[in-house]
């Protein structure tokens, strides 16, 4: 039988579809195997695949054995009916299939089940005991045949894109897996649609035994292009393992040659054990070394990894010290990551807020949803990637589709989980292995353990600071007692003198107003000076903090109103725990009081606020203006003794703000606003149980 050039064409293309769909199958079984996929898309992507690869397996026989009467009248019809009914099968599972391809999908009916499933079973039942050796000389009955079985194949693609159509996302293809359609799926099932109804017109215009070629032709470019919303969500690994297939079959191929022709200069009696011993030989060498020559070299070529990412970023790790800090430790560790694997970002969802990211990763959205504190440590029990992220909860989706999410890692340390690191990439980068996975995951282990040293190492070197400030602090304190006493008993006398003699209505008495105010003011500075040296006593009882805070901005409203500000409160009921109700309000005083000065001077803002907050067992206070906020230098050295941007003022007043905090067992810090601002933040301990009253010293 003499094959023509176009036939042996048409059976290379169908070769090449059936091979797309068995990496396809391959991946989609692979990652239910490992785990790495779930749900019923996962579970049912592998039928389809299978169904879909015998299909196109059969239909690249069909040149070769084309529809004659010979052909229908021997057992080589069984042929025909495999390929139909595993075609029949893939379009039906794939319509069961988009039933699931919207969020929160639940099971479809069991109606809808048998009527689907009922169909599919009708049209097998057709298709297995329809006589066709009897009407193989009858093109009509044939025809009649075609036109049904293409009928159906026609409306469950059609139904299909209906359903998807619905359900469809307005964006591009984005990495993963499969989840809700994307626009480009739409416009794949509408081609591959047509491309059945031109099938469907041959069959009904009677004329399919002529167009044989014609047919075959369209049924090729139709695997090929429902294959590609298959493919490219895995584009990589699907490129990559065509690519090894093809190149080791050449391979195999080229040596098969090679080994006949050998073979066939050898003595005739030896021909056959030669070739059999060239051809073991020759593919045991292809599979054992050849084939993992393709894969470094297509790693290196597509993806641009190196083969041992693992050692790679352990080396990076390595590198690292300490001593640089939780924060630059994490940038250069994510830039390791980003350049190792080929990756377009990473972020460290960081557990107690915040995020820090390496490449081009748009996270905004992800960190507005993204779970903080105990929530966050109950989010992740193990790697996610690829179809596992559908494991996230609901209100995560859209973000993390948006931002091209591939995989979801957590960083741990020895006790405590640092946050969640995310990685994102292009359609060809998405395609991490096993080997890859494990990397990431050995990669994000030793970053916790190396935060963990920086952490403990910047708390030590804290703890050292405040030894040594504190003594600088008690030295200061006492020197600043005295030199005050020795200027309070001068001052006071005469300020008292000023103070007569503005009552006897001399001739001096505008003279003597100015003299009376710089004494005034020479008095609040040693007030100051003496408070700041003082060892003074707490009463800690049991107060409520919304309480206070809205007794205290009702006494400062006036004067706010006074300069143009309006004060607000925001509070959360029944918060309650220790402390001394005056000496922290003092503190708000404070710090409201220079929110005022900060603003009226600069004339930028107009509003303060003060927020208090209940956070599993700790209390939070936050003091708010809209004003231009201090410079990084400014920033560092807020809380330090005599430090002061007031042209009157000791520098004294934060100082002693952070002092009463720490005597409760808080901390206070400063952070300038992203919209412009400062924000000052008091974290104290809360109870909700009832407390004796104490005494505690401030030391």
């Amino acid at each position: 039988m003499t094959v023509s050039v176009g036939a042996l064409a048409l059976v290379v293309a169908n070769f090449l579809v059936m091979l797309l769909w068995l990496v396809i199958t391959y991946g989609s079984v692979e990652a239910l195997r490992t785990g790495r996929s779930r749900g019923p898309i996962s579970e049912l992507q592998p039928i389809v695949g299978t169904s879909v690869t015998i299909t196109y397996f059969t239909a690249g026989l069909f040149p070769l054995l084309p529809f004659t009467s010979e052909n229908l009248r021997s057992d080589l019809v069984w042929l025909y009916l495999v390929n139909d009914v595993a075609g029949f099968l893939a379009v039906a599972v794939f319509h069961h299939m988009t039933w699931y391809f919207q969020r929160d999908a639940s099971r479809p009916s069991n109606t809808w089940l048998g009527a689907n499933y009922g169909a599919l079973a009708c049209l097998v039942g057709f298709a297995v005991f329809v006589p066709v050796r009897d009407v193989a000389t009858n093109p009509d009955a044939l025809g009649a045949y075609g036109v049904v079985t293409w009928t159906y194949l026609f409306l469950m693609l059609a139904l299909s894109l209906r359903r998807i159509a619905r359900r469809a996302r307005e964006t591009g293809w984005r990495p993963g897996s499969f989840g809700p359609a994307a626009r480009p799926d739409l416009i794949i099932l509408r081609v591959s649609l047509a491309l059945l109804a031109t099938a469907l017109l041959v069959f009904v215009a009677g004329t399919w035994l002529s167009y044989q070629r014609l047919l075959g032709w369209t049924m090729a470019l139709f695997g090929a292009i429902v294959g590609i919303p298959f493919a490219v969500r895995n584009l990589g690994g699907v490129l990559r393992d065509s690519l090894v297939t093809l190149g080791t079959i050449g391979m195999a191929l080229c040596w098969i040659g090679v080994s006949w022709t050998a073979a066939s200069a050898a003595e005739p009696s030896a021909r056959g054990p030669v070739l059999v011993f060239l051809i073991a030989g020759g593919l045991a060498v292809t599979f054992l070394f050849v084939q993992p020559l393709f894969w470094r070299l297509l790693d290196q070529t597509i993806f641009g990894r190196s083969h041992d990412q693992q050692a790679a970023l352990q080396r990076a790790l390595h590198r690292l010290s300490p001593e640089l800090g939780v924060k630059t430790c994490t940038e250069r560790a994510l830039a390791d990551l980003v350049a190792v694997l080929q990756i377009e970002g990473a972020a460290l969802f960081l557990r107690d807020g915040g995020e820090i990211v390496e490449g081009r990763f748009d996270v905004d959205e992800l960190a507005r949803a993204w779970p903080r504190a105990e929530r966050g440590d109950a989010l992740l029990p193990r790697t996610l990637i690829g179809g596992e992220l559908a494991e996230l909860p609901p209100e995560f989706t859209e973000a993390r589709m948006d931002a091209g999410v591939v995989a979801v890692v957590s960083v741990r340390g020895s006790s405590r989980l640092w946050g969640h690191l995310l990685l994102t990439t292009d359609l060809v980068g998405a395609s991490l292995r096993e080997e890859d996975l494990r990397a990431i995951e050995a990669f994000a282990d030793q970053l916790g353990l190396l935060l963990d040293g920086a952490s403990l190492l910047a708390r030590a070197v804290e703890v050292e600071r405040n030894l040594a400030h504190a003594e600088k602090l008690a030295v200061i304190g006492e020197l600043t007692a005295r030199v005050a006493h020795e200027i309070r008993n001068p001052a006071t006398a005469a300020r008292s003198l000023a103070q007569q003699l503005i009552r006897e209505d001399g001739p001096h008495a505008e003279e003597l107003g100015i003299i009376l105010a710089e004494l005034e003011r020479i008095e609040r500075q040693v007030a100051d000076l003496l408070h700041f040296g003082r060892r003074d006593d707490m009463e800690l009882s049991r107060i409520d903090f919304g309480d206070l805070a809205r007794s205290t901005a009702n006494d400062l409203r006036p004067s706010l109103r006074a300069s143009g500000l309006e004060l607000a409160v925001t509070a959360e009921p029944g918060i309650f725990g220790p402390g001394d109700s005056e000496k922290l309000r003092q503190v708000l005083i404070n710090l409201v009081e220079n929110a005022r000065d900060a603003l009226t001077e600069s004339g930028t803002g107009r509003h303060v606020s003060i927020a208090v907050a209940n956070g599993h067992d700790r209390v939070s206070l936050e003091v708010l203006d809209d004003g231009p906020g201090v410079d990084d230098a400014t920033l560092d050295r807020l809380f330090e003794p005599f430090f002061s941007q007031k042209h009157e003022g000791t520098g004294l007043g934060l100082a002693i703000a952070r002092r009463t905090i720490e005597a409760h067992g808080g901390r206070i810090e400063a952070r300038r606003r992203p919209a412009g601002g400062m924000r000052f933040r008091i974290d104290l301990p809360g109870i909700d149980s009832s407390l004796s009253s104490t005494t505690r010293e401030i030391q």
